[in-house]
């Protein structure tokens, strides 16, 4: 993304006919007033109507996949040492 706090949402053109996959899909940049930290967010969104009606967004957010290396919460890389058993 190129501005903080701002995503994007585009139709799911890859839906299975009657699966309950998002009509819609994108990402969610969050930066944190607090600490400064930025987060990525996967965003799905499916179109609703209402018992009277009025169709609506249902909404989900959850963690960007890590695609190189492993990292906590924050962003930040994880030692050895950091996975407790």
């Amino acid at each position: 993304m190129n501005y903080p706090d701002s995503g994007i949402l585009s139709r799911n053109d890859k839906k299975q006919p009657d699966t309950k996959q998002p009509d819609f899909t994108g990402t969610l940049d969050i930066v944190c007033d607090q600490c400064g930290a930025s987060f990525t967010r996967r965003l799905a969104a499916w179109l609703r109507e209402s018992r009277t009606g009025r169709k609506f967004f249902s909404l989900s957010f959850k963690p960007a996949q890590q695609h190189s290396g492993d990292h906590n919460q924050h962003g930040t890389s994880m030692d050895d040492e950091d996975v407790r058993f």
